[in-house]
């Protein structure tokens, strides 16, 4: 888990170095184990020192997690010199591919997945990405073949952003490394996108126009002399799991995940640093926690409590019995709205981009908590609702499926077991009935603006606003759950959380890991049938009973989990309202044209006045952005 800088521009320049080195200081927190440099002169010779006018610099932060020796040190060198590494992140499945390639006559001189994907390399060229198991961003610079190969793991855990200017290409782990002074513009669509609470489907953009990212599942060759050119070839598909167990029963799909997990978090443990777990009193972590413990490693686990005022969002009953059925130690922060004010401009600084919620600081705050306490690895439960499906809005999909395919029989007696389980639900397929069956068919939209603030048509917010549900009808799947939760893993939510945790974790200098994001596991998933999944009246349905092994009933069993859940209404009221009342003549705000202010300034001052309480979160967004677009001298225009 590391920091990556680089520069490639075959119009040699002076100031490559120095502008390097500008990179390279702004993520000290991704690396503050080690660094180092390599300079490429226009002859193609490599020096740690930069020449007068080279035409590449790489530079690397190292964080030490498997092979902490100095041999492990990056920009890493193949024997003969002709291959030089910047690598962030995991190879889980090293030392079986170390086997293999010894086998092949290559010989090993560390105990690193690093060294292993060199040679992996040199065995199979760009072929090596499809063998890797683990989250990678790679920038290899071949020079005997006199190109920089660039790759990022299957679904993005790790960051890898890019920036062309002219022949020069820059490449970073963080957003912030490619900004010049007077060079942050906003990517318009983007920005709106997020106003308007939707995501950009599929998107390589980032928040500033002309900084992008490289794409998940692929690879870019790059000529050293000649004008950047980025084509990226994707090495992985998700539809290209193996094997269709529709036809299986549930007790051998169960075992074959149970031995499955066990595998992934085996892996995922393996390090030579202090490992823990976050803990939120859900399934996705306490199987995790749960999994590693049978498996012989009692990890201390790290959790989030709110005090008890706020007993609706407090999790601390379910955090306490895992970890007291479980026997290991857990440490929580107890997050306060005076928490998230004191800590909120010091996040946003850290996100690059708007915070979407609070929850973002005070997941911030876990990591911190962690990292006092000598952690450097942390397990995450990321991933498994995108690929076992665990959101409420699934299960109504599913209901709603099974309806418009006229299975009426089987959809009765799934709406009947939900009711039972959780009685919310009934309400929820009532409202996605609605709007697909009757408001939009009959254009019965709701005629006032969402967002009455933002000085665009109705229709052009509506358009944002629907942007999600939209790239679902596109996705690849025989049935609607089929169709959402591919749009949900591969474009839309888990994208996102996967960013949010790289950064908030590597602020604090830890790596996260997340064991339901492997590969093999998310095919595995693709290929269950809907009833594995939601069935019964449960969502998540072969998870929980997987859970059930391992964990108290209470928790496997639970339908009110809320994850990283705030009080946010209550907390922008008592907290936050010296910045509500001045928002809409905050400069940002004030010279941008796409903010209506008197309409800005309204709806605050109702939701400060106790009305409104739907624009706590339409609100939080703008204030988010505003404070964003002052700390990166963006023009919100």
């Amino acid at each position: 888990m590391c920091g990556i800088s680089c520069i490639i521009d075959p119009a040699a320049y002076a100031g490559l170095a120095s502008d390097l080195a500008a990179m390279h200081s702004r993520i000290r927190h991704r690396g503050p184990d080690g660094e180092g440099f390599v300079y490429v002169d226009g002859d193609g010779s490599v020096s740690e020192h930069a020449p007068s006018l080279p035409v590449a610099g790489l530079a690397f932060r190292w964080l030490k997690i498997q092979d902490t020796s100095d041999q492990a040190r990056q920009p890493f060198s193949s024997p003969d010199g002709r291959i030089r590494l910047l690598f962030n992140g995991e190879v889980y499945n090293f030392g079986a591919l170390r086997e293999e390639l010894a086998r092949d006559g290559f010989v090993f001189h560390t105990h690193s997945d690093t060294e292993v994907v060199v040679a992996a390399y040199e065995r199979w060229g760009t072929e090596c990405f499809a063998r890797f198991r683990g989250m990678w961003a790679i920038v290899l610079l071949d020079l005997v073949a006199g190109v920089v190969v660039v790759s990022r793991d299957r679904f993005g855990i790790k960051p890898l952003h890019y920036r062309v200017d002219g022949t020069r290409l820059s490449l970073a782990s963080e957003v912030k490394q490619l900004l010049t002074p007077g060079g942050a513009r906003l990517d318009r669509e983007m920005f709106l996108h997020f106003i308007a609470g939707s995501r950009l489907a599929g998107s390589e953009h980032t928040f500033f126009d002309g900084i992008r990212a490289v794409p998940p599942g692929t690879f870019a060759v790059i000529a050293l002399g000649a004008q950047p050119e980025l084509s990226f070839v994707p090495f992985w598909s998700l539809r290209g799991g193996q094997g269709d167990r529709r036809g299986m029963t549930f007790d051998l799909a169960l075992e074959e995940l149970r031995v499955l997990m066990r595998e992934v978090v085996a892996l995922h443990i393996t390090a030579e640093v202090s490992v823990g777990t976050f803990l939120s009193g859900g399934i996705d972590s306490s199987v995790v926690t749960a999994l590693a413990h049978d498996i012989g490693a009692k990890l201390p686990s790290f959790s989030m409590f709110l005090d008890p005022e706020f007993a609706r969002y407090d999790e601390s009953r379910f955090i306490r019995a895992t970890a007291d059925f479980l026997g290991v130690r857990n440490a929580a922060v107890v997050v306060t709205g005076a928490a998230m004010h004191e800590h909120f401009d010091r996040v946003c600084a850290v996100h690059e981009e708007p915070l979407a919620g609070m929850a973002l600081i005070a997941q911030n705050l876990t990591y911190a908590l962690a990292a006092e306490q000598g952690v450097r690895v942390v397990l995450d439960g990321q991933g498994s609702d995108e690929e076992f499906a665990g959101y409420p809005r699934q299960a109504s999909e599913v209901l709603l499926d099974l309806f418009l395919r006229m299975r009426w029989l089987r959809g009765g007696r799934e709406l009947a077991a939900f009711a039972r389980h959780d009685p919310r639900e009934l309400q929820r397929l009532a409202r996605l009935a609605a709007s697909v069956l009757v408001v939009g068919p009959l254009g019965l939209r709701r005629s006032k603006p969402r967002f009455p603030w933002l000085a665009l048509s109705s229709r052009k917010v509506e358009q944002f606003a629907h942007s999600e549900r939209d790239a679902s009808k596109g996705a690849p799947g025989a049935t609607r759950l089929d169709r959402i939760l591919y749009a949900d893993t591969t474009s839309l939510n888990l994208y996102d959380v996967l960013g949010i945790g790289d950064r908030n974790s590597m602020a604090h200098s830890i790596e996260s890991r997340v064991p339901f994001v492997d590969h093999v596991l998310t095919e595995f998933a693709f290929t269950l049938p809907d009833e594995m999944k939601i069935g019964d009246g449960w969502r998540k349905r072969i998870l929980r009973r997987l859970a059930a092994r391992y964990v108290p009933a209470e928790v496997a069993w639970r339908t009110d989990k809320m994850g990283f859940a705030v009080p946010q209404a209550v907390w922008m009221r008592r907290h936050f309202a010296e910045e509500l009342r001045a928002l809409a003549d905050r400069d940002v705000i004030a010279s941008s044209p796409l903010f209506v202010r008197d309409q800005l300034r309204d709806v605050a001052r109702c939701f400060l006045g106790g009305q409104k309480t739907e624009a706590a979160f339409p609100l939080w967004r703008v204030l988010a952005a505003a404070r964003w677009a002052e700390i990166y001298g963006v023009d919100l225009a």
